[in-house]
């Protein structure tokens, strides 16, 4: 098994969610989702982009745990709601930035995340009013 698959797998686990669920989620099937967690199927950016939602990061942060790329550790602590259910608001999500970067791209990268927290923030207020 490849050490992204393996990855995926223990997300998944570590989350209570089974196959079945991030399958439903994703649009494909068990077996499909299955072979995502073997290393014999491959994600697409569709999937790569509703599984980090799954596990509510953004895409690069998501990419960078599945990848182990040493510029970035991720960071997760939340509960785990008991169904396993796909939703928002059961995960935080920290990411460090090691010292691969300089201070000045440290502070920007910083800047840069709070403004995306911060822009996330406000549309998921716009879509609570809009759901009203």
């Amino acid at each position: 098994m490849l050490e992204s698959a393996q990855k995926l797998k223990k997300l998944r686990e570590k989350y209570g969610y089974t196959q079945e669920q991030l399958a439903d989620f994703l649009h494909v099937s068990q077996s499909s989702y299955s072979r995502l967690e073997t290393g014999e199927g491959k994600l697409n950016l569709e999937q790569i982009d509703k599984l980090a939602e799954a596990y509510e990061m953004d895409i690069v942060s998501f990419l960078h745990y599945l990848t182990d790329d040493k510029r970035f550790s991720v960071n997760h602590s939340g509960d785990n709601n008991s169904q396993g259910e796909i939703s928002g608001n059961n995960y935080v999500e920290n990411i460090t930035i090691n010292n691969s970067f300089s201070k000045e791209e440290k502070e920007l990268y910083q800047k840069q995340i709070q403004k995306l927290e911060e822009e996330i923030a406000f549309l998921r207020e716009m879509l609570k009013d809009k759901l009203k």
